[in-house]
Order: C-alpha cells, then structure tokens, then sequence
C-alpha cells in the first residue's frame, strides 16, 4: 500500500531532511520509524530538502507499506516511534504512482523574523532575531521583483548551482504584527539555500543599505551569487505547505 504523510519537525538538532553518513538526518529518523512498525526497511520520498536546523510545518513524504493501515492508526504507530522533535500530522492512502516530490505543484516556505532589542526564550530556534524594524514599503517592493519566472543564479549557493537555475515564484510577501514579521514564498521548486538568500538579500533593502531595484539587477544583471546578500541563518526557516493537484488528505 501507498501512503502519504505529513510530517512537522524542528529541525535544530538535525543535519537536515537528507540521510547523512556522519550526521543525523530527519530523512533516517523517519525511515526507522517506519521500518520498526512494517518489520522490513523503507525508504521515503519527500517534497522537499531543508538544510540543517531549517523546520518543517508542512513535509510531505510518500512511500510503500507492506500492508494496509487505516489512517489514523498509521499516525499513531509512527509517532510512538519518532523522536519527540518530529511528529505526523496527516495520513492518507494514495495511488501506486504518488510521489510527493514530483507530484508536488508548488512548496511555501515562511520565514519568521523578530524585530526587537529582546527575544523571548520560546522563540529562540524559531526565528531570525533583528534589532532594527524593516522599511516596510522597501521590502515590499523588492519582492514583487521576485515573483514570476526567473533566473536565480545569485541565490543558489555556488557550489550547488544546477544547470537550469530558473525557478517561477508565485507568491512573495512580506509582513509584519508588532515585533514579529514573516516572509512567505511560494513557488514550483527552489534551489539550495535559495529562500535564505532571498531573506538575507532582503534584509539590506529593509535596513536601506540597497535600493529595492538592486533586488532588479540580482534577477537580470549579476546572476553571481557573490552579488547578493548573506544567506540568513536557517533559524525561523520553516516549509508551510505544499499543495498538489486534488485534495490529497480527503482522498
């Protein structure tokens, strides 16, 4: 039987979601997991990487079981097996063809931001703490430069620049409620470190170091990542959702 899951995890004492020879990734926790409950090894595909220490509200993952569960009890299982810093939020059977990394027509990411002089000990971990507030309009404008398609050469980390660097983003917004501000991004697919740099980029519009026209130029001009601003720390990185083409939980 074919299943997808939806899985949450804070990935700060993680290497990131891909299996590593020498770390621990989310990838082998979740893999374990699920070989302890089937009596065999599973592999798992998944919607998207996250580097390490970025957290997940929304993974999807797809894989094989040996039989069928019902939904709920699935979850259940799981959870008993995994480590408390990554939980299963949905189940749900799916087509022998599923796969949550190519099936996937769009991944969101938000990016949380605290803006004050202080930080409260519950946030740390879950956000990127700043000391002095954005200029609100500035930042706005720079990521309407974003949206649509593109090259994103200067926001990949040089040493993982594919050969096709275009990405389409369909939804770049910024906002803010008091001392808490948040970045969504939503696009088809993303490069290595691509969101990170976006934020760090961003984050010289908002202190007015850069014109939000330079955000312009990084697009159609420099295509260097040398060009752009620092990759912001994965703190307060999180992947929010990712949607598919039918309502995948109440198939």
């Amino acid at each position: 039987m074919h299943y997808a899951i939806q899985i949450a995890y804070d990935g700060s004492s993680f290497s990131g979601w891909q299996r590593q020879d020498r770390s621990r990734g989310i990838q082998e926790e979740v893999e374990r997991a699920l070989g302890e409950i089937s009596s065999r090894k599973v592999s798992v595909v998944a919607a998207g990487r996250t580097d390490k220490g970025v957290h997940a509200r929304g993974q999807v993952i797809s894989c094989e079981l040996p039989r069928a569960w019902e939904p709920q009890r699935l979850r259940l299982a799981l959870d008993a097996c995994l480590p408390p810093s990554i939980r299963t939020i949905r189940v749900a059977p799916v087509p022998f063809d599923f796969d949550a990394r190519y099936d996937a027509q769009w991944r969101e990411y938000v990016y949380f931001l605290w803006f004050a002089r202080y930080t409260y000990p519950h946030l740390r971990g879950c956000t990127w703490p700043l000391y002095r507030f954005w200029n609100h309009e500035a930042v706005r404008r720079a990521c309407t430069y974003l949206e649509g398609t593109h090259d994103f050469s200067s926001f990949c980390r040089s040493s993982d620049l594919p050969e096709n660097p275009v990405r389409t983003l369909y939804r770049v917004s910024y906002r803010r409620r008091g001392s808490l501000g948040w970045l969504r991004i939503r696009g088809n697919a993303f490069l290595t470190n691509m969101v990170r740099i976006i934020a760090g980029s961003l984050h010289e519009i908002g202190l007015e170091r850069r014109d939000p026209l330079w955000m312009r130029t990084l697009l159609e001009e420099h295509r260097d990542r040398e060009a752009a601003g620092r990759t912001a720390p994965p703190e307060g990185l999180f992947l929010w959702r990712v949607g598919y083409g039918n309502n995948l939980w109440n198939s």
